[in-house]
């Protein structure tokens, strides 16, 4: 499954307001059609939204019951920032927000009237539904692409100030449709969820990124093949050739230094 509209995702999107406050969205999906604030929980056991008191109500596996930070006041923040900056830029946009179970196993029990409540493997077609709803109003390219320079260039990535263990490193390219659960396979020249069926290079960039954060700035194509799980050192090759990486020695004692 393939969107057939435009459309560009920020993950991890930090930014600062003007009244010097931290939004952190842990994935924002823009489109010329409607703007998606998503919020991802991966949280076991059931949770209940309740809007009157403004808490999610964890129930754990061992019957434990906690409160936790009520996501859809979160979400309402984001949305009202995202109002005024629209504003600012003199941009009409419909925004809207979901919230995203990463955990298949996780129960959701009550919801909330507020917000969409959903597991990951419905993402796709909430997207798709409201593309088709929002379908009539669509911006201007040149709006779009103003509207993506600007939210790149207020974007305040977070810096890395450790490397990850390789035992606490996830190896594979996970697919952002399905919050990061499910790995995704290089197929015909292409990477390709089987859980979801979107196909999304851009998911195998990022993750070349987080190893180049994460654990290293130099890779070889055995290693390519290992953490991305790459079929054979063939095509990692045609891979590295293909976006150009800087080659570092010579024969099989070469390497490839990953740009940012």
């Amino acid at each position: 499954m393939n969107f057939a509209f435009p459309y560009h995702i920020f993950h991890d999107y930090s930014f600062v307001n003007d009244s010097g406050f931290t939004h952190q969205i842990d994935t924002l999906f823009v489109t010329p059609h409607f703007l998606c604030l998503i919020e991802i929980k991966n949280i076991l056991g059931r949770l209940d939204f309740d809007d009157v008191k403004r808490q999610c109500i964890r129930t754990t596996l061992d019957g434990k019951i906690d409160s936790i930070i009520y996501p859809v006041d979160q979400l309402f923040r984001h949305q009202c920032y995202f109002q005024i900056l629209l504003k600012q830029l003199n941009i009409e946009l419909p925004i809207v927000k979901v919230i995203v179970i990463a955990n298949q196993s996780t129960v959701i029990g009550q919801l909330s009237k507020e917000c969409p409540i959903m597991h990951s493997v419905g993402l796709p077609y909430f997207l798709r539904q409201q593309q088709q709803y929002f379908d009539q109003h669509s911006l201007a390219t040149s709006d779009f692409r103003r509207l993506l320079n600007h939210l790149t260039i207020i974007r305040q990535d977070k810096l890395w100030e450790q490397k990850l263990t390789k035992d606490e490193w996830r190896s594979g390219v996970l697919c952002p449709m399905c919050a990061y659960e499910k790995s995704m396979l290089y197929r015909h020249g292409s990477w390709f969820c089987r859980s979801c069926g979107v196909e999304n290079n851009e998911a195998f960039l990022q993750s070349l990124q987080d190893y180049r954060l994460l654990r290293d700035s130099y890779i070889t194509t055995n290693t390519l093949c290992q953490e991305f799980n790459i079929p054979s050192k063939y095509i990692a090759y045609r891979i590295v050739k293909a976006l150009k990486l800087e080659k570092i020695g010579n024969n099989r004692y070469s390497y490839y230094k990953i740009s940012d």
